[in-house]
């Protein structure tokens, strides 16, 4: 074990230490890529992405897509770390559809299961056309797009990637020239600590309430398949990861629009759409053009 975890684990409720510390004796390693492999933390992902917790979020982006379809009638969209299209789900079954409207979704993944699953649960709006894309975030070349996007979107994705990497992928975004560039993250600092201790306990602060938030806004079944077959091995790969190996590599709503700013992007709007019942756990958005 490379830290003394005790510190952190006294901040964590008794039910969550028993957990947690199972998993830090533990030989298994999270990998996102579980996500879409194994199926019991597939099904635990799901349950979070269409729980309450990200329905404001959500409803944000039908109101901006819906306003700008009305106006243009034809929007051709990049999201970049779709996944499988369970936003896009939500959001189009709030969108009437018309007769002389055209959406089309450029989605960016790397897995082949998600971008399956994408197809499948998109094809029943007619409307929508979708090009799925296997590419890393981290190595996309834009010039392969298919169209130039109207609007480039970005749900829960980016915090995997490195600093460079957020700078690179956002110059490319930047030059791509979109109406409208909206990024969803949780408004949370891990990357920037470089002290082993203070990164671990700001990241216990966080899940601790991300477990309590999940507990107080789901049906029990529900509940304990997204902390067991999710949230607690995401929680301790953290613990124990380097700064460099972090999967999670979140930074600040504030930093973000240091970064977009310094890319040369006018910040429209920043927001919060969701905090957790301790205050700590925040999903914010940043919305903003060029």
């Amino acid at each position: 074990m490379r830290y003394n975890f005790t510190e952190c684990l006294s901040i964590l409720s008794k039910e969550d230490i028993d957990r947690v510390y199972q998993r830090i004796l533990g030989k298994k390693e999270f990998n996102l890529r579980q996500k879409y492999i194994n199926p019991r933390t597939r099904n635990a992902y799901l349950l979070f992405a269409n729980s309450v917790i990200l329905k404001e979020t959500h409803y944000f982006v039908y109101q901006k897509i819906n306003t700008l379809i009305n106006q243009h009638h034809r929007l051709n969209i990049l999201d970049l770390g779709i996944g499988e299209g369970l936003m896009w789900k939500r959001v189009l079954e709030n969108i009437h559809k018309q007769p002389d409207i055209t959406l089309k979704i450029t989605g960016i993944d790397y897995s082949d299961t998600a971008l399956k699953q994408l197809k499948i649960n998109l094809s029943r709006f007619s409307y929508c056309g979708v090009t799925p894309i296997k590419a890393n975030l981290s190595k996309l070349d834009v010039k392969t797009l298919p169209e130039r996007p109207d609007i480039v979107l970005s749900s829960l994705s980016l915090h995997h990637l490195r600093m460079r990497d957020k700078l690179k992928i956002i110059s490319k975004i930047y030059h791509l020239n979109p109406k409208l560039f909206i990024i969803i993250e949780v408004d949370h600092n891990l990357e920037m600590i470089r002290d082993a201790r203070l990164r671990n306990i700001s990241a216990t602060l966080l899940y601790k309430d991300v477990f309590d938030t999940v507990r107080s806004m789901t049906d029990t079944r529900h509940r304990e398949q997204i902390l067991n077959n999710f949230y607690y091995d995401e929680y301790v790969s953290i613990l124990k990861s380097s700064r460099l190996g972090l999967g999670e590599k979140y930074i600040a709503l504030s930093d973000w629009s240091s970064i977009l700013c310094g890319s040369g992007f006018k910040i429209n709007d920043i927001k919060i759409s969701f905090t957790g019942v301790n205050n700590v756990y925040k999903i914010g958005i940043l919305e903003m053009r060029r």
